[in-house]
């Protein structure tokens, strides 16, 4: 069962981070440069089951993860059982 006190109190706790995840695509389109790599896997993995990463708050955030989680790989993989 989820304890919604508990996922709000994340989801503020999140906010710094994503508030240095937004600042850190700023300048470049993937964690780690310009091509993606496991470090955007894993991140992007965690972060799109979270609330409070709104695209009018965190717009560079929702863009990025929109690129991994558009890849061809993830599609696949959201498909299995």
């Amino acid at each position: 069962m989820r304890n919604n006190a508990a996922r709000r109190q994340a989801e503020r706790d999140l906010q710094k981070p994503l508030g240095r995840l937004e600042l850190a695509l700023r300048e470049r389109p993937y964690l780690l440069g310009e091509a993606f790599s496991a470090a955007d896997l894993n991140v992007a993995g965690v972060i799109n089951s979270l609330a409070g990463c709104e695209p009018e708050t965190r717009p560079r955030v929702h863009d990025w993860l929109r690129r991994c989680l558009s890849r061809p790989a993830y599609l696949q993989a959201a498909k299995l059982p």
